[in-house]
Parts: structure tokens; C-alpha cells; sequence
């Protein structure tokens, strides 16, 4: 071998051994971090012995937070003040060890190291796959112009960057030298809540909503503006926002309840609660505001809401009798869509009479009818000959049948087109009504709509308060009001 081969050789290896040293060197005056824990168990003793482990490294970064803070005058969160909240559970500590030690007057004493040697390389590379992918994200940003997408790659690098914070904190306890970080938390949200002040879709209107939420969705109501019991369009709409946005995720199970209010600028403002199942204690309340292009297509106010004012507030009764109507899937909040059954049912204190008035709004069009609760119209007979007869349409509720949930006789159907806003008028009194709303058979719609409800259901709700049975002292009337929504899958 020559000289010259010899002298190669020698560079090469003083080349690796210069990159092995690159990696593996540490600052000469770091040392090992412990901590100490004991337990009845190992796992106790060794959970103990992380907390304490932490308890170390936030006391050595201390003072980095803090001379960023005052002297650079930053916001806490830029300096990384969140790493002396962490526990055992979410500080991450790369390289971790564990020895036994004598259990100090338990059963297991454990001792959590973190070596400089061994966990310096490790954040080393963990800060440098972090950066790299923080760096990549910020360059594809500028040409990412849809608000969901980039709401979504702002989160995300939100997270890049507390998780870049973490890990370079603790580097910083095992000796490493503190670094500038690759953005500030304050720049990054304050350009997502400028995202969430302008929400211009129902998508990324979900996507705010659920943000930081930890569970999936069990359930949600329909989604109603206040006083209003009608599911509209919007309401539809943003629901199944909310569900294609909770779907597939894990963690505890949720319920779901939110509502919206138009103001009048054409904003709309939305609020979610969401609590845990089955305690039913709320686990997060969230809100969003929506521009006008959120909702654009869809129906966002209440086609009737006067009317659901005047029939809920006018529904008398006296306290010897109390009814009320419901269906199989409860009383409110209701929207049921084509093809699926509707069973109402009737629960009355006291023995008694009763009929059912319905005030339909579908398609632009909106009647009262009689809803006949004995036979199919007509009894086999001329329909028309029920204009005249008030036996189908009154139903009695004998003693032993009180405080039973009683199906409404004919009261089932299944949805089908058109659809729109039903609204249920129960009326019941403890003598049988003497008289009830003129009605005449529409051959078309197959109902017994009430003479001068066609085109105005509130005349038609006047016309059917106006001939109820009057309370006195030997007659107690009650009313029970039920409303829903009916719509296509």
C-alpha cells in the first residue's frame, strides 16, 4: 500500500468521523435529566418518575421563556410558555429511560432519565423533519386560495409549530442552544380567526365549529332558528355539514344542539353545543358568523313564523285536562324526509274527546283540514257525505286508556312530495264538541280542507279556535300543538 492510499484512507475516516461527531455532540456542560418517582406498582412508580422528569425540564427552560418574554417582549405563547403546562402525558421526551431504584418506603421506585448522549440526536432529527415540513407547508400556502383548504393548512401548521416548540424546549433543558422559531403562534391565529370572522361556506363553517373538538358525533337535532320549530333548507344543509365534518372521528361520544339567528345586515349567526353522552354535561359551546354566500341557495328564515307564535301562544287549557300530541321520534325539532313513517300519538289526564286539525305549508301553497280518525273518507261511501257528519273526525280516550301514549287513529303516514311545513292542532275537552270547522273534500289533495283556510292557514286557525268548546266550570278544554318539517333525502 502507498503512501498516498494510506493518506485517503485517513481522510475518509476523519470525514466520518467528523459527521458521526456533528450528530452525536452535545454541549460539554449538559447532563442527563432525572427524575424520581415511587409506587406501589411500576407503572405508579415509573408515571411519578416522568412527572418529575418534567418538573426538571420545565425549571431549566424557565428562564428561556421568560427572558423572551421581557426581553425580546414577546407574547408568552411565542417563547413557548405552553411547554410549563405540559404533563408527563404530552411533553414530548424522545429517547426516555427508565431504571429501578429502591422503593424509598414503597413497593417500586423508578428513576425517568433523559440523556443527553442518546436524546440530543433524537430531537436533532425529529427539529429537522419537523422544520422541513413547516417549510414546505408555507411555501405551498400563498397558492392555496380556498378558505376551507387553507383554514385547514393554518391549523396544521399551527400544530407544526407547537409541536417545533416542544421538542426544541426540551433540546434547550438537555444543553441544546435555543433557536428562533420558524413563525409566531399570534401571526398564524390571528390569520385563521380572520377565516372564521368571514365564513363564505358551510363546509369551513363546520370545520370552525368542530375545531379542537375531541369526539364524534352520536346525534344532532335539527338545526332551528330561535322561536321556530320549522327545519329549513339551511338548517338541512348545515347539519349534514356537521356530520360529513364529525364523521370518522374518535374519542368521547357526542350530542349535538345548534341553533342560528339571521341579523339583519344578512349575517348569520350560528351556535353549536355539543355534550357528553350519557351525562349530558356540555363538553364544548362553539359559535361561527356567516357571510351571505354561505347560505346563498338556500331557505334561511322560517316560512311562517308568526304563525307558530299564534298557534303555540293561543292553545288554551284548564288545569282539570291536559293534552298532548307527539310522534314516535319525540315533539320537537322535528324533520322527517321521504319515505319514512310518521305515527302521531295522543296522551291525555283525564278522560276525553278530542279531533286534530292540520295547517300544511308546502310548495308555496298552505290549508287547514280536518284529520278524520275513524275509517277511510267517506266510510266506504260519498266522501262529500263527511262534510256534513262530525263522527270520523272525533275520537274519545276512555278512562282506562288516561296517560297512555295512544296512536292517532289514520294519524299514520309515510313522507312523500310535496313537502314543506306541517303544523298539528289537537283539541280536546271532557264533553264531545258539538260542532266543528265547515270542511269540504278536496278530490286533488285527498284532505278535508277548512272553508277559508286555502292560501291563509292563521284564517284557518281562527276559524278552528272559533268554534272550539267553550271551559266553564263543567268542561275542561285543553289543546296540544305539534309542528315538523318534511323534506326529500
Amino acid at each position: 500500500m502507498n503512501h498516498g492510499t494510506k493518506i485517503g484512507r485517513m481522510r475518509n475516516w476523519l470525514a466520518a468521523l467528523a459527521a458521526l461527531a456533528s450528530v452525536l455532540m452535545v454541549a460539554p456542560f449538559a447532563h442527563a435529566l432525572e427524575g424520581r418517582g415511587y409506587g406501589a406498582s411500576v407503572d405508579e412508580a415509573r408515571q411519578r418518575a416522568a412527572a418529575d422528569l418534567v418538573g426538571t425540564i420545565q425549571t431549566r427552560v424557565l428562564s428561556v421563556v421568560e427572558s423572551c418574554t421581557q426581553v425580546a417582549g414577546r407574547r408568552a405563547e411565542d417563547c413557548g410558555s405552553r411547554v410549563l403546562k405540559r404533563t408527563e402525558a404530552n411533553l414530548p421526551m424522545l429517547g426516555l429511560r427508565y431504571d429501578s431504584i429502591p422503593g424509598d418506603g414503597e413497593r417500586h421506585g423508578a428513576r425517568a432519565v433523559l440523556d443527553p448522549k442518546t436524546a440530543v440526536p433524537l430531537y436533532r432529527r425529529k427539529l429537522a423533519d419537523l422544520l422541513a415540513e413547516f417549510d414546505a407547508a408555507k411555501n405551498a400556502l400563498p397558492t392555496v386560495k380556498d378558505p376551507r383548504q387553507r383554514h385547514a393548512m393554518l391549523s396544521e401548521q399551527l400544530a407544526r409549530l407547537r409541536a417545533i416548540t416542544d421538542h426544541r424546549l426540551v433540546a434547550v433543558a438537555l444543553g441544546e442552544p435555543s433557536e428562533e422559531a420558524p413563525a409566531t403562534e399570534t401571526a398564524l391565529l390571528r390569520e385563521i380567526e380572520g377565516l372564521e370572522q368571514s365564513v363564505d361556506s358551510l363546509a369551513l363553517a363546520a370545520r370552525v365549529l368542530f375545531r379542537d373538538v375531541k369526539g364524534y358525533l352520536a346525534s344532532l337535532d335539527p338545526i332551528v332558528a330561535p322561536d321556530s320549530e320549522e327545519t329549513t333548507t339551511f338548517g338541512d344543509a348545515l347539519g349534514k355539514a356537521l356530520r360529513a365534518e364529525a364523521s370518522g372521528r374518535g374519542g368521547k361520544m357526542l350530542s349535538g344542539k345548534a341553533e342560528y339567528r339571521v341579523l339583519p345586515e344578512g349575517l348569520v349567526d350560528v351556535s353549536l353545543e355539543l355534550l357528553n353522552v350519557p351525562e349530558g354535561d356540555v363538553a364544548a359551546v362553539r359559535t361561527v358568523r356567516l357571510l351571505p354566500a354561505a347560505y346563498a341557495g338556500y331557505e334561511v328564515n322560517p316560512r311562517a313564523p308568526s304563525f307558530e307564535r299564534l298557534l303555540r301562544e293561543g292553545a288554551a287549557e284548564s288545569g282539570a285536562l291536559k293534552v298532548e300530541v307527539t310522534t314516535t321520534k319525540g315533539g320537537r325539532d322535528l324533520l322527517f324526509r321521504n319515505g319514512e313513517p310518521v305515527t302521531l300519538l295522543i296522551r291525555s289526564n283525564t278522560a276525553a274527546f278530542y279531533y286534530v286539525v292540520g295547517h300544511t305549508m308546502v310548495d308555496g301553497q298552505q290549508f287547514s283540514y280536518l284529520l278524520p280518525l275513524h275509517g277511510e273518507p267517506g266510510g266506504g261511501g260519498r266522501p262529500e257525505n263527511w262534510e256534513t257528519d262530525s263522527a270520523p273526525f272525533i275520537q274519545y280516550i276512555p278512562p282506562d286508556k288516561v296517560n297512555h301514549h295512544l296512536p292517532v287513529a289514520n294519524g299514520g303516514f309515510v313522507v312523500q312530495a310535496p313537502f314543506g311545513v306541517e303544523h298539528i292542532q289537537v283539541i280536546a275537552a271532557t264533553r264531545r264538541p258539538a260542532g266543528l270547522p265547515q270542511r269540504r273534500w278536496n278530490r286533488l289533495s285527498g284532505y278535508y280542507e277548512i272553508v277559508g283556510s286555502v292560501g291563509n292557514v292563521t284564517q284557518g286557525l281562527a276559524l278552528t279556535r272559533g268554534v272550539k268548546p267553550k271551559a266553564d266550570k263543567e268542561v275542561a278544554v285543553s289543546e296540544g300543538t305539534l309542528s315538523f318539517t318534511t323534506m326529500p333525502r
